[in-house]
């Protein structure tokens, strides 16, 4: 079967453009000009905005709304299989002297792996300073209201939830 070419064009991972055939090549330049133009929102769009409440479970299973956490608050965007967010835990343990430390683990439904549930708990359980948090979050709509592109990504709230 013969299909028509389609060109989506992307601008960091966003598609900004669609060209079904059939198309000239002065569509697609007109449509690339177009595209330069595009910048996509990211979270440093939301400095200085309260933060956009989440609702988590704990480890335990508990819901959690995130303005009932302590504050300052930094909040890491984790995906549970993704390496370089594991090797940022040791960090995050020093970080949590100064800070909270929320760690929004983004999970397919509210499981983990056995052995992932025991590293993140060990992770709490070893604070010392201010506290540290392990929240499973099911909706990846959170993802797009914090305009996370990639993880782990770090937000920092001040003492009264404003993204600083």
């Amino acid at each position: 079967m013969n299909r028509a070419p389609t060109l989506i064009l992307l601008v960091e991972g966003n598609p900004v453009g669609r060209l079904d055939w059939p198309f000239t090549e002065e569509n697609v330049m007109r449509e690339l000009t177009r595209s330069l133009e595009f910048r996509p929102l990211t979270s440093r769009d939301l400095l200085g905005a309260p933060a956009p409440d989440i609702l988590a479970l704990s480890l335990s299973g508990e819901p959690v709304v995130l303005a009932d956490l302590s504050r300052p608050l930094l909040l890491v965007f984790f995906n549970p299989g993704c390496p370089p967010c594991w090797d940022a835990l040791p960090a995050l343990a020093e970080i949590s002297r100064d800070v909270a430390v929320g760690v929004l683990a983004f999970v397919g439904e509210p499981r983990l792996s056995p052995a992932d549930r025991s590293r993140l708990a060990g992770f709490v359980q070893a604070a010392d300073g201010y506290p540290r948090f392990v929240l499973l979050v099911q909706d990846l709509e959170v993802l797009r209201t914090y305009r996370v592109m990639g993880m782990p990504s770090y937000i920092l709230l001040d003492e009264k939830g404003v993204i600083t």
